[in-house]
């Protein structure tokens, strides 16, 4: 990993879960390096969450600290809003730096938690029920999206190689 141009930090399951995964494969540290040493970094779907300084999924857990904010539960305001929020949702970029690139895309989502923090940080976002949740977050060369890319087909094509482009030019994410 010392050496890796750049990291993708999947992931599916609960964030302490995941967390103590890391923490268990002695994962935590050598993720922190790379992300201090300016290298790009992409977190996906619970690799996202990770990123938080906090989770809250079934108590309270230490995140990875990289992008400010928490990972809170869906509370949708239309109550014929399932979660988890399962399927197809479209997204609306918010700023333009940040790994969905162009206009936005409509990605696969299977989540019932979502990171909140500092807007700043808010690259993407999708409506889930009347909720404007994160779809995607940026910070320097730290990167996350809670979207499956590899189950949204072209959109999700596109995702991939915009962060693949950045690293094949050196350009930090």
């Amino acid at each position: 990993m010392a050496t890796a141009r750049a990291l993708v930090l999947p992931g599916v399951g609960a964030f302490g879960d995941g967390m103590a995964s890391l923490r268990d494969g002695r994962l935590v540290e050598p993720i922190l390096a790379h992300a201090q040493s300016g290298r790009p970094l992409l977190g996906i779907c619970l690799g996202m969450q990770l990123l938080a300084d906090l989770g809250t999924e079934h108590g309270a857990f230490q995140g990875l600290g990289l992008i400010p904010g928490t990972v809170l539960r869906l509370d949708p305001p239309d109550p014929e809003q399932r979660v988890p929020n399962t399927g197809w949702c479209d997204t609306s970029v918010v700023r333009p730096e940040g790994p969905v690139p162009g206009d936005g895309g409509c990605f696969y989502f299977v989540h019932s938690y979502h990171v909140f923090g500092d807007p700043d940080h808010i690259q993407a976002s999708t409506d889930i029920g009347g909720q404007y949740v994160a779809a995607a977050v940026a910070k320097d060369n730290v990167w996350g999206v809670q979207f499956h890319p590899e189950k949204s087909q072209d959109d999700g094509l596109a995702v991939m190689e915009h962060f693949l482009a950045r690293v094949e030019q050196g350009v930090h994410a």
